[in-house]
């Protein structure tokens, strides 16, 4: 069988949603499966610029996809929009469509409208209409149109749900893996006083909370620093989130390769990820497999692998106090750490790839079948295998 995975992302594995569709396709090629990939790279310069990708990508994808060298697509997002239409449609000669939630727009635009009536974030009319809008619109588009569709977290599926976009046998949910690079190097022995941050400095990531908890921390503990990774940001921008008091105490490390991710994480004593809203967020997770106790926020797949107390911490979104209080907790506690950091990585390793890979197929099958979804898969969901409990 061959598939396209398209998204409208630069490939480049140190970004989430790239990673996930170039890690996820090498399993299916070790099933057998014969994958093509389509990125923002392969489209034309001109039609690359950032709101016209709403229009152009889907097209591209589409197109592609009517010279009949595919089986199926697996697209991204809002981006499938076209090509399921095409496929439910025409049907004949035109090969169906399974869609990837790999965050829902709608929630993130749900923490975005919140910050700018508090004033904390300048949403311009352009973009509350464009986005807003259209981008919004496309995205519930894809998920009713297209024959299957894959959610990253219970949170993402559930929304779905509830809006009546679709019925529970047309909706799995699949986590990622976990590298192998992660899941064999040596544990953490969590005995610095540094903290990471891994992820890009945005609204979304809970930077405003993790400024003001950081600062709070250092107050308290003056031995404390942070680390700052995948920013994908001038280190000078990140420096000037925070206050002068703070600010010698963090590090903005710069662009590295897997091997230099791993070397912060075994500096480190834990990870900290207080996002706002999250597709599922795979750096936590990948920290995890290191043996690093996680204090993150109970959204995308952070709620549905982290059982507070057991193998990490969650502390509400918007609640730097609560968020300054668990880093210091963990900081005076080197054997809560370690208990921690020991259920975290027992955890991560029931997240691989080939899991992901099988599951998929799973639905590949039942879809170039007619069907909706895999016979074998009735509840639709394979994250319930590496949750400690049910959540």
């Amino acid at each position: 069988m061959k598939v396209m995975l398209a998204q409208p992302y630069p490939r480049d594995v140190t970004l989430g949603s790239p990673k996930l569709f170039l890690r996820l396709g090498a399993a299916l090629s070790a099933l057998g499966y014969d994958v093509d990939y389509t990125f923002l790279s392969d489209l034309p310069a001109p039609l690359r610029r950032q709101r016209l990708l709403y229009l152009t990508f889907p097209l591209f994808v589409a197109a592609r996809a009517s010279l009949g060298a595919y089986n199926l697509l697996h697209v991204a997002s809002g981006d499938a929009l076209l090509a399921a239409v095409a496929g439910r449609l025409l049907r004949r000669g035109y090969p169906p469509v399974v869609n990837h939630v790999l965050g829902l727009e709608h929630l993130h635009w749900k923490q975005l409208t919140r910050a700018r009536e508090l004033g904390e974030e300048q949403v311009s009319m352009r973009h509350r209409l464009w986005f807003g809008g259209l981008r919004l619109a496309e995205v519930e588009g894809s998920i009713r149109w297209s024959r299957h569709v894959f959610c990253l977290c219970e949170q993402d599926r559930a929304y779905v749900l509830a809006r009546g976009w679709r019925t529970a046998d047309g909706v799995t949910v699949a986590p990622p893996g976990v590298d192998d690079v992660y899941l064999q190097a040596p544990p953490a022995r969590l005995l610095s006083r540094t903290i990471l941050f891994l992820g890009s400095w945005t609204f979304r990531k809970g930077i405003r909370d993790l400024v003001a908890a950081f600062s709070r921390v250092v107050e308290q503990d003056p031995s404390a620093r942070l680390i700052v990774a995948g920013a994908h940001a001038p280190p000078e921008t990140v420096l000037a989130s925070f206050p002068e008091a703070a600010r010698s105490a963090v590090c903005v490390a710069p662009p590295g390769s897997e091997q230099d991710l791993l070397a912060l994480m075994h500096e480190s004593a834990m990870m900290v990820l207080p996002s706002l809203y999250e597709g599922f967020g795979i750096a936590f997770l990948e920290a995890m497999a290191v043996g690093l106790p996680v204090i993150g926020t109970p959204t995308g797949g952070m709620a549905d692998v982290i059982e507070s107390g057991v193998n990490g911490l969650l502390v509400s979104h918007h609640e730097p106090n609560g968020l300054a209080e668990a880093i210091t907790s963990l900081l005076r506690d080197p054997v809560r750490r370690q208990a921690l950091g020991r259920a975290a990585r027992a955890t991560a390793e029931t997240y691989t790839w080939e899991r992901t890979a099988q599951a998929t197929a799973a639905v590949y099958t039942a879809c170039v079948a007619g069907s909706s979804a895999p016979a074998s898969r009735p509840q639709q969901s394979i994250s319930d295998h590496a949750l400690p409990v049910e959540v």
